[in-house]
């Protein structure tokens, strides 16, 4: 439940007024099940849809029905280049990504799970990965900016598992993050 929270957070920047569409690109279609039925049980989402990216990748075009794809890692991916162009090609269409932890580790990654490529190389993800150890134990997400609307009926989020160890990029800047890793940023 805490990942959909940290989730929700994040998806909270894309929304509007209007319920929105979310894509979950995951390594493993048997992962993620659980946020998949949170997001659409949420009455802000119309439609949370997985796609398993281990053997293949989404078409553009298929994913630019959805306003918000939630990049996941945890196993290897078909190919993480194409992986990483075609999330900077759905940011420039207009569509907005969130990243968790395994799909933030980039050339970093020991699976090649995450995604590189132009989404690597551009800076299109606010965050830039500085370690391939991923951060175990519990912290409390901090919340910087609580009067964001990204933060709109969220109290806290506590006792995060995995973080990742990360820099703000330039022009990036931080909504919340944990004591020892960065949190929540967006690209201005």
């Amino acid at each position: 439940m805490k990942k959909v929270l940290i989730l929700s957070l994040a998806l909270a920047a894309s929304v509007a007024a209007d319920p929105i569409r979310v894509a979950i690109l995951t390594p493993s279609f048997n992962l993620y099940s659980d946020l998949e039925a949170a997001l659409d049980s949420d009455p802000r989402i119309i439609d949370a849809t997985r796609f398993g990216i281990s053997s293949t990748l989404p078409p553009l075009y298929q994913l630019l029905i959805f306003d918000c794809v939630i990049a996941t890692g945890s196993f290897t991916v078909c190919d993480p280049v194409a992986y990483g162009d075609l999330l900077a090609d759905y940011v420039d269409d207009g569509g907005g990504v969130l990243c968790v932890h395994e799909a933030m580790l980039g050339s970093y990654s020991h699976y090649e799970s995450a995604p590189t490529g132009r989404w690597e190389a551009e800076g299109y993800c606010p965050y830039e990965c500085t370690s391939s150890s991923l951060i175990v134990n519990s912290k409390d997400l901090l919340i910087d900016q609580p009067s964001h609307y990204i933060f709109d009926c969220v109290a806290g989020v506590d006792e995060v598992h995995l973080r990742v160890q990360t820099s703000l990029r330039s022009g990036a800047y931080e909504l919340a993050h944990f004591a020892d890793a960065g949190g929540v940023a967006v690209n201005e």
